[in-house]
């Protein structure tokens, strides 16, 4: 696959703000002139269980040049967006996913809005890529604890309360909407072609109504590239001091 450069055009660059604690995501619009490349490799892939096992469907490695060049064009947007000026990329991965199971063939946690992370530097880039468009990504508030994103510092109360809710009433079918534990902020449609982007410790979730299809092909499936990229922040001198003991 050639690489092409995102067509970045300023008006199709935007970005929301959503509950009350202004969730950032950074959505551009048409992301690839050309995306045509990219779904070739997509449909020839191999698909198989992820790694990460709490995603509920099937992952295939995305091509390098394609995360090289988010890397190189999108770094000085999402550092600006989110605060981390100065920041580097230290890892990133990228997958194209297919969500392929059920609620019931998933765990109670599976099926409520989750983080990838609680690190602010940890950001999540979702492009979809299902022609004729597909269900999107919705964002949510914790009732309880009233949290939208569960940063290292809340983590512990979060998951405490979190477990002690889902003792007593477990959810069965996927996050849609407003519901007993959660509530929705907003969200962002799949459209073709069009990627958002945001912190990874922001509570969120693949929209899944009852009338998904879970397909496994995925010419056919709600298709997605995911990418997540861990910032960190540049090394002070203290950073270079050897240790003392």
């Amino acid at each position: 696959m050639s690489a092409e450069a995102p067509d970045a055009a300023p008006a199709r660059i935007r970005v929301e703000r959503l509950g009350v604690e202004g969730v950032k995501v950074l959505i551009i619009e048409r992301l690839v002139s050309d995306p045509t490349p990219l779904l070739d490799v997509a449909y020839r892939a191999v698909y198989g269980e992820p790694q990460v096992r709490a995603f509920p469907g099937l992952r295939a490695p995305a091509p390098r040049p394609y995360l090289q060049l988010l890397i190189e064009t999108l770094t000085p947007m999402l550092q600006d967006v989110f605060g981390l000026k100065g920041w580097r990329t230290t890892s990133a991965v990228s997958d194209f996913s297919l969500v392929t199971r059920p609620a019931e063939r998933l765990a109670p946690v599976q099926r409520i809005p989750h983080t990838d992370g609680h690190d602010p530097g940890l950001l999540a880039l979702l492009h979809y890529l299902t022609p004729g468009d597909c269900f999107g990504t919705s964002f949510y508030r914790h009732r309880t604890t009233g949290f939208e994103r569960v940063s290292a510092d809340r983590r512990e109360a979060y998951q405490s309360q979190l477990a002690a809710e889902m003792k007593a009433r477990p959810p069965t079918g996927y996050a849609v909407g407003d519901g007993p534990l959660f509530e929705r902020t907003g969200g962002v449609a799949g459209v073709f072609n069009r990627l958002i982007a945001y912190q990874g410790y922001a509570l969120h979730s693949g929209d899944v109504p009852p009338e998904f299809t879970f397909e496994a092909d995925p010419r056919r499936g709600r298709l997605t590239a995911n990418t997540f990229l861990v910032l960190r922040p540049p090394l002070t001198a203290s950073d270079h001091d050897p240790p003392r003991g």
